[in-house]
């Protein structure tokens, strides 16, 4: 999604996060592994935010 951003701007985003950058495949993907294994049976009715604690500065 970001490769068209010019570098700066993708910096930019990732340094507004908690975890200091932009999120990768595999971040996304362990989310999705997780979702359908036994680990997860008892989730229910839950939005899961993977962005590295990107909401957690507020609107911009």
């Amino acid at each position: 999604m970001t490769s068209l951003l010019p570098p700066e701007s993708v910096t930019a985003v990732g340094a507004h996060a908690a975890l200091g950058r932009i999120g990768e495949p595999d971040d996304i993907a362990g989310a999705v592994t997780w979702l359908p294994s036994a680990e997860a049976a008892f989730v229910t009715g839950q939005s899961i935010l993977v962005d590295g604690g990107y909401n957690i500065g507020g609107m911009r």
